[in-house]
């Protein structure tokens, strides 16, 4: 049904995470519940052949490392979360309980991602996660490594395989969910291995994020995961704020959201630009008459480039004004 690309039910709207703006300048089980295509059969049908298009991960630039860590408290636990390295001033059983669920969310997007986005992920995951036991402390880093934007919940460089983000006493679910959204970004590295557009890198990382758990992932049936977005982007839509109306009093189309860059994305004073790209994301994944020509495009995007992948309506054998109308009436935005 169309109406499960979005969701009516009440949750807790969760800070935003953040991708790391200077990467553009650098070069059910939740596997069940997403694309029926196989991500090697996605690959193999692109113009370009099966040429790998993901790049190897970074296991976390050391200059950059050793630069956080004046910022983590002491004593230090220098570790494993999952495939990943995990530096992190918590201890005791706070440190014991979100070393496991690091683990779970890691191990466990190694199977969602492909299977959601429909693309394998070239090589094994790699990387250092920064985990600071006070959102002072993460504050005060953000505020040294001047490319970074202040504000967020956690921010992730691909480029030079790092996430970071602030414990404190925030919930486990909390954490699970900007961790996994960070995470989503490393992984982009490894599916795409190119720089995507704002709308569809923060896209696919709510989309996929914002349905972790300390548990685990949820299916992607499930709707309640995207219910605050739902409804503060309703709001937005019925009030003539979303997108850009910050200045124009109007509602942002989905054609003005993917022609948006990263220096204006989110950056209106009113903008909604998370929620509308992270529903309509999800949306082109569990349409079922737009999901396997919305995998074919990122298959296509991956192996090709923008330029051969083309546009994204001509991809899906849709207008925008259609695409539009189908999407607003399956997120209940009117």
């Amino acid at each position: 049904m169309l109406a499960a690309a979005c969701s009516k039910r009440p949750a807790a709207v969760p800070a935003r995470p953040r991708e790391n703006p200077s990467d553009a300048a650098a070069a059910a089980s939740p596997a069940a519940s997403a694309a029926p295509s196989p991500a090697s059969r996605a690959r193999r049908t692109s113009p370009c052949g099966a040429v790998p298009a993901g790049l190897t991960a970074v296991p976390g630039d050391p200059t950059r490392v050793e630069a956080a860590l004046q910022y983590l408290g002491s004593p230090r636990f220098d570790g494993a979360c999952g495939r990943y390295r995990l530096i992190s001033d918590l201890a005791g059983e706070r440190l014991s309980r979100l070393r496991g669920l690091c683990d779970k969310v890691a191990d466990e997007l190694e199977l969602v991602y492909p299977a959601r986005v429909g693309l394998p992920l070239s090589t094994p995951a790699e990387g250092t996660l920064l985990l600071f036991s006070r959102r002072s402390r993460y504050r005060d880093y953000v505020a040294a490594e001047r490319d970074l934007a202040a504000g967020y919940a956690g921010f992730a460089m691909p480029w030079a395989g790092i996430v970071a983000l602030p414990a404190g006493d925030l919930a486990e679910d909390e954490i699970a969910r900007t961790l996994a959204h960070e995470l989503t970004h490393l992984a982009r590295r490894r599916a795409f291995g190119r720089e995507l557009p704002p709308w569809l890198d923060e896209g696919l990382a709510d989309a996929i994020g914002q349905s972790a758990t300390s548990r685990g992932f949820l299916p992607f049936s499930d709707e309640m995961p995207m219910a605050a977005m739902r409804r503060r982007l309703a709001d937005a839509y019925r009030s003539g704020r979303s997108g850009r109306s910050g200045r124009s009093g109007r509602t942002a189309s989905l054609s003005a959201l993917v022609a948006l860059d990263r220096d204006a994305f989110d950056r209106a004073p009113a903008a909604y630009d998370y929620e509308q790209a992270a529903l309509f994301v999800r949306f082109l994944l569990v349409d079922p008459v737009l999901a396997s020509g919305f995998r074919r495009w990122l298959s296509d995007l991956a192996a090709c480039g923008p330029k051969s992948a083309g546009d994204l309506p001509s991809a899906l054998a849709i207008s925008w004004p259609e695409l539009e109308r189908r999407f607003r009436k399956a997120c209940d935005l009117d």
